[in-house]
């Protein structure tokens, strides 16, 4: 970072009283999704995949296509929604909600915060942040109740909280 900061220090306007590099900020994005699926051929499994892929691709446009990352892009619930039900095999939408996951500071305390309005637009909490998806999402797992401990899993997006003592 120090490198880039000198780089940049070197060619601008003298009233600039100082260049910081910083990294971006991963947020993960979980999806909650309650799908009624038409009769097809294919498996359950194959389903899902075939949603989360479009997921994804709205949660990150420039990871499947091997870009450098937007800092501050952000999509809405409406635009996800609109993706899932053009897909040929989805009979119906039965629940939506976005968990965008944050970690706080740089003591890996972490917070979240669950959308379920088509309204609802899911924007990085900075402007350096990044929204990446989560490698599994929640489709058509028991979601009629709010985000919490029982839809975590370890390795992806389970939060272990730490009292000032670095105690659980």
């Amino acid at each position: 970072m120090l490198e880039i900061e000198e780089y940049f220090s070197s060619g601008i306007s003298a009233y600039v009283k100082e260049v910081d590099a910083i990294n971006p900020v991963y947020e993960g994005i979980v999806i909650r999704c309650g799908v009624d699926f038409l009769d097809t051929p294919y498996s359950r499994a194959v389903l899902r995949a075939a949603i989360r892929k479009v997921i994804n691709r709205i949660i990150a446009p420039w990871q499947q296509e091997g870009n450098l990352p937007v800092l501050g892009y952000s999509f809405n619930l409406q635009q996800l929604h609109d993706r899932i039900s053009e897909m040929k095999f989805v009979k119906n939408i039965t629940h939506l909600s976005v968990v965008r996951l944050v970690q706080e500071n740089q003591d890996n305390t972490h917070r979240f915060k669950e959308y379920s309005e088509l309204t609802d637009t899911i924007c990085p909490s900075v402007p350096y942040a990044v929204l990446v998806p989560v490698r599994e999402h929640l489709i058509n797992q028991q979601v009629n109740k709010p985000f919490g401990i029982e839809d975590m899993s370890i390795h992806e997006h389970f939060i272990i909280w730490q009292d000032e003592t670095g105690k659980p």
